[in-house]
């Protein structure tokens, strides 16, 4: 190191003056409190006594290099360290006893490195996460973690968060958790896990013995392969109130399996494949807030204990198998006396693409349904300040054929719900709205009649009436000043390309009057649908979503004009050709996804005006050639797909002055494995990328810096299989790195 002036600060905070190393003092070392060494590409290695001196520490950083090894000794004499972190370095294994010189730690972060076996012996005299911690945490998320030691945690009595996340683990050892008695949150997403084994939660007491826990209130383990559970997995977790399970491949869920959490307030089993749950599954958890069982085919909700569960603020359903809901649990939503009370305000309700039967839409039941619940987002208006509840109040039932006679009124299903949104007792807050099935006809009366304070809306399978057109959605007026938050997610992969963006006074029109979000889905465009997209509003239009429309073959010019788009997606339309300038003037947009089309042909300046783009997913067409300028000017390009085209070689420098890539990937290509050039500069203030880093169909990023700069290793399928060092100030050529096929 040459200088610690940028990574250390005094006991008051004033930054220590500009020296060498060799002219700090003892006392200078003695007084620094922060130690920040990060995103140095030339900081590989440490060597003992690094540390030496630094007694009065408390925070340790070093994420974001290049660091492949760490000596036995370098953490000793840091008795007073709370934080340590070095994630994101090239680390594959740990020598033993190495965190024994840290008797204070209460935050332990070694994410984004290359291990594959947490092992006990790194912990080997081990006196930190001491009972009484406040909010410790243990963190190695996002490594190759394969094996865990069964004992591994039995130093850290006082731990409270663990998060292994990101991992490959697909066994769990029964006693990983014994002892852990003030443990809080356990995270264990995107990982390989089968099952869980019996009793994993059973000792989490002082003593290790099979007793009651009240601590524990979060169990994460979504985003798995899990294919079944013990019955009695969480019976001593009396103070359980978060279970996510969802993206696993659950066919049934053991009777009585959250008997014991009285406190349970959220369960999350969406994407499984339950075709039927337990009856009185929910019946034992009265404050049940958020239930998410989407996405599964499950047939019917008798008995499984929703009767009483008026207090449900987000309640997903769609895409199962449902012909009905219970009569009980109609009943009770319905003819709740305090509908608009905000004890009883529902948030979200979501029931897209379910069979409902014919004959019970007809009975009134649904709409008896839909009714109370536009009464209670009355109740939700007094909750609307909560910071947690601004992006709430949607409504979901597209893909239900409404038009069919409700029995004694005189109007169809359809008919009824818009009058309900004209009621003044009724539908007070719906900001976000999906409707639509096969054979509406989506007339002028139709949008005039939905909410006008609708921020989203989304219109599947239908078709728009001649006098529609995108000035017809200009009459949305919802003036509040929410922030919005979009997040972009590959199909099939829930983790590589996800972009938030938070709308705020600085990136948004003030009070966002109007429609952020169109999604048309099988609306059945033709041409380039420029009769419904030219005329939307523009100043308020955020996420512009065309997809499943065959027909709909090119990318209409007034697209254009919608300058505050950061989303557009036009997937599996019939899209051929990508033009020249087809995209100018989204200047702001972050997202845009042509997959799943017809493009045979990229003009060389198709993206030109993109200057904000960050992903770009074009797989699933038939493009043979790319133009070699084609990325010129995409300087904030993150991450490029192009997999399953007709890709027989890529041009010299297609990439060159792309500076922030991070993924490309071109799996399923003829013209595979293909040859990259790729320039590098000399100049560590740059983001400009100084090594390569391809990864070929990982699941996950195994490194990250804040300048999503690449580092020195191919991955593919997740494992590194080669590393490429880039000498700054050289220029690779198109023969000096290939993709492993």
């Amino acid at each position: 190191m040459q200088s610690l002036s940028e990574a250390g600060k005094t006991v008051d905070g004033t930054a220590i003056p500009h020296k060498a190393c060799e002219d700090y003092t003892a006392a200078d070392l003695a007084n620094l409190k922060v130690f920040r060494w990060v995103e140095k590409p030339e900081f590989m290695s440490l060597k003992s006594g690094d540390f030496a001196g630094m007694t009065g520490l408390t925070h340790l950083d070093i994420q974001n290099n290049e660091i492949s090894e760490l000596p036995a000794d370098i953490f000793n004499g840091l008795d007073a360290v709370t934080d340590l972190r070095f994630a994101n370095n090239n680390i594959e294994d740990l020598p033993a006893g190495v965190f024994s010189g840290l008797p204070a730690v209460q935050i332990l972060v070694g994410s984004g490195n290359r291990l594959t076996h947490f092992k006990a012996g790194w912990f080997d005299g081990f006196e930190g996460f001491k009972s009484g911690s406040t909010r410790s945490r243990l963190e190695f998320v996002g490594n190759q973690i394969a094996t865990i030691d069964a004992d591994v945690l039995d130093s850290m009595p006082g731990l409270t968060r663990v998060q292994f996340s990101y991992n490959k683990i697909r066994t769990l050892p029964a006693g990983l958790f014994n002892g852990l008695g003030e443990l809080e949150h356990v995270t264990l997403q995107f990982n390989d896990l089968e099952t869980l084994p019996a009793g994993l939660f059973d000792r989490l007491t002082a003593d290790g013995t099979v007793g009651s826990n009240t601590t524990l209130t979060r169990v994460n383990v979504n985003d798995n392969n899990l294919r079944s559970l013990p019955s009695d997995i969480f019976d001593n977790l009396a103070s359980l109130g978060q279970v996510r399970l969802h993206n696993n491949s659950l066919t049934s869920l053991p009777s009585g399996i959250f008997d014991n959490n009285a406190g349970l307030y959220e369960v999350r089993l969406s994407n499984n494949q339950i075709t039927s749950l337990p009856r009185g599954l929910f019946s034992n958890n009265p404050s049940l807030f958020y239930l998410h069982i989407n996405d599964n085919r499950i047939r019917s909700l008798d008995g499984v204990g929703l009767d009483d569960k008026a207090g449900l603020l987000n309640f997903h359903l769609h895409n199962n198998a449902l012909t009905q809901f219970p009569d009980a649990f109609v009943t009770n939503f319905v003819d709740d006396g305090n509908e608009a009370s905000p004890n009883n305000c529902m948030l979200r309700f979501t029931f897209d693409n379910n069979p409902f039967s014919e004959a019970w839409i007809q009975s009134g039941k649904l709409s008896d349904v839909l009714t109370a619940f536009g009464r209670r987002t009355g109740g939700c208006e007094a909750l609307g300040a909560q910071a947690s509840l601004k992006y709430a109040y949607r409504l979901g039932i597209g893909g239900i054929d409404l038009d069919v006679d409700v029995t004694g009124r005189d109007k169809t299903a359809w008919q009824l719900l818009l009058d309900d949104f004209a009621a003044s007792d009724r539908y007070h807050i719906v900001f976000q709205l999906s409707f639509g099935w096969n054979g509406q006809v989506v007339d002028s009366a139709v949008i005039d009649a939905l909410p006008a304070i609708l921020e989203e809306l989304k219109i599947q399978d239908a078709r728009f009436d001649s006098a529609v057109t995108g000035t017809s959605f200009a009459r949305f007026t919802k003036t509040t000043a929410n922030q919005y938050q979009y997040f972009f997610r590959r199909p099939d992969d829930l983790v590589l390309n996800i972009d938030h963006v938070a709308l705020t006074a600085q990136n948004a029109p003030a009070g966002l009057p109007g429609l952020q979000v169109l999604r048309l889905d099988n609306v059945g465009l033709t041409g380039d649908g420029s009769r419904i997209l030219t005329g939307l509003p523009a100043s308020t239009m955020r996420l512009l979503a065309i997809t499943n429309n065959p027909r709909f073959d090119r990318i209409p010019s007034g697209v254009k004009s919608l300058t505050n788009l950061v989303g557009l997606d036009l997937k599996s339309n019939g899209i051929t050709s990508l033009d020249a300038n087809g995209l100018q003037g989204l200047s702001s947009l972050l997202f845009l996804s042509v997959e799943d089309n017809e493009v045979a042909t990229l003009d060389e300046d198709a993206f030109d005006g993109l200057s904000a783009l960050r992903t770009l997913l074009m797989d699933d067409n038939e493009i043979a050639t790319l133009p070699g300028g084609l990325f010129s000017g995409l300087s904030a390009l993150r991450d490029v797909h192009l997999t399953n085209n007709e890709l027989l070689g890529l041009p010299s420098g297609l990439f060159s002055g792309v500076s922030t890539l991070r993924t490309i990937g071109l799996q399923s290509n003829p013209g595979a494995p293909f040859q990259i050039g790729v320039s590098v500069v000399d100049d560590t203030t740059d983001a400009t990328m100084k090594q390569l880093h391809i990864r070929e169909g990982a699941p996950y990023r195994t490194t990250y810096t804040a300048s999503y700069g690449f580092t020195a290793k191919i991955v593919k399928d997740g494992v590194v299989s080669s590393v490429v060092p880039v000498e700054a100030g050289t220029t690779m050529t198109t023969q000096a790195f290939t993709i492993p096929e």
